[in-house]
C-alpha cells in the first residue's frame, strides 16, 4: 500500500485528471516522454474520458485501507461503496494478493489497433503495486461474464492460492499459501488502526483467493525501500504501457485485448470484451509501509 498515494495523490495528482468526471488531457509533446519515461509525447493532443463502469464485484484481500472509512456488512454494500468511489475517480484498494474488482464498461470494448482500454491507479517509482488484468465476454447474452482470460504481461508469474484467516480484532492478518508458505498482512496501527480483514468476505472464518502471483521486485537503495516497475501489462505500475501528460505526470496504464491468453498461456482471439477484472498480484510486506496492494481509480475506453 502506497500511503503517499492516498494522502497526496487524492489531494493533488488526481485533481488535475478528472475528479469531477471531466476528461484526462494529454498535451502530447516530447517533454512527457523525457520526464515520465512513457509514450505520452508525440506532438499530438489526446482527450480521454473516464468510462462510467458498473461495479459487479468487490472482493478485496485484507489490507490497511480496507474498512478505513466505511465497514460494509454485505457484498452489496461493498459494491455500492466501490461504485461511488469510482464514480468520483477516487482510489479503491484491492488489498493484498488475490483481492479483485470486476466492472462492466458502459459499452463493449472493441479490440482495435494498439491499446484498447486504460486503468488508472496511483503508482510511484518506489512503490509499484501491479495488478493482473483479466477480461471476459458476455457470450451467453445473459449479462454475466463467461470464461476469464488473463492479459499477458512481461512477467510470467505462477498460479497461486492463499487463505487469509479472519481476525475479529485489529492486528496482523495471517495467511497460508498453496505452496506451504505462511505469513501475515502487517498491522500498522500508527497509520491505520482498524481491522484490516474485510468482514463481508468471510467464509467460515477465512477467505481463499486464487490468482497470478508475481515475484516481488524489491530492493533497498539509498535508504529507501523500493518495489521497482514491471515491464508491461499490469495496472498500478510504471511500465512501458503507462501514459504520461506533457509534465511527465502519470495518467493511466494501457492494455491491448490482443494480449489475452487462456489458462495454458495460449493466445486467445477476442473481438471485444464486456467485463474487466483487476486483481492484486503480490504477496509481500514493504518494511514499514505495509502490504503491496493494487489500487484503481478509473477505467478508460480507448478504442
Amino acid at each position: 500500500m502506497k500511503r503517499i498515494g492516498f494522502l497526496l495523490l487524492l489531494a493533488g495528482a488526481l485533481a488535475w485528471s478528472c475528479n469531477d468526471g471531466g476528461p484526462i488531457v494529454d498535451e502530447g509533446d516530447e517533454e512527457g516522454e523525457e520526464n515520465g519515461g512513457g509514450e505520452g509525447g508525440n506532438g499530438n493532443q489526446y482527450v480521454f474520458e473516464f468510462d462510467p463502469v458498473t461495479v459487479l464485484e468487490y472482493i478485496p484481500a485484507p489490507g490497511q485501507f480496507i474498512n478505513a472509512d466505511f465497514v460494509p456488512q454485505t457484498h452489496a454494500e461493498a459494491v455500492e461503496w466501490a461504485q461511488q468511489a469510482l464514480d468520483g475517480n477516487l482510489l479503491v484498494s484491492l488489498g493484498a494478493f488475490g483481492g479483485y474488482i470486476t466492472v462492466r464498461p458502459s459499452r463493449p470494448v472493441i479490440n482495435g489497433e494498439g491499446y484498447d482500454f486504460g486503468i488508472q491507479g496511483n503508482p510511484i517509482a518506489t512503490h509499484n503495486e501491479p495488478g493482473v488484468v483479466w477480461v471476459s465476454i458476455d457470450d451467453k447474452g445473459d449479462g454475466q461474464p463467461g470464461t476469464w482470460y488473463q492479459l499477458a504481461g512481461s512477467d510470467e508469474g505462477i498460479n497461486y492460492t492463499v487463505t487469509y484467516t479472519r481476525t475479529d480484532e485489529p492486528g496482523d492478518v495471517p495467511w497460508a499459501g498453496s505452496d506451504g508458505r505462511d505469513g501475515y498482512v502487517a498491522y500498522l496501527p500508527s497509520f491505520h488502526n482498524q481491522n484490516y480483514y474485510p468482514a463481508w468476505c468471510d467464509r467460515d472464518g477465512s477467505m481463499t483467493l486464487t490468482g497470478t502471483l508475481l515475484k516481488d521486485n524489491y530492493t533497498f537503495e539509498n535508504n529507501q525501500h523500493i518495489n521497482g516497475a514491471y515491464g508491461w501489462g499490469y495496472a498500478d505500475n510504471l511500465g512501458k504501457d503507462a501514459l504520461y501528460n506533457d509534465r511527465g505526470i502519470y495518467l493511466f496504464n494501457r492494455f491491448d485485448i490482443s494480449d489475452a491468453v487462456d489458462g495454458n498461456g495460449n493466445p486467445v482471439v477476442l473481438d471485444r470484451v464486456d467485463f474487466i477484472r483487476v486483481q492484486s498480484a503480490l504477496l509481500y510486506n514493504m518494511a514499514s509501509t505495509g502490504e503491496l496492494s493494487t489500487e484503481v481509480s478509473g477505467f478508460i475506453i480507448i478504442n
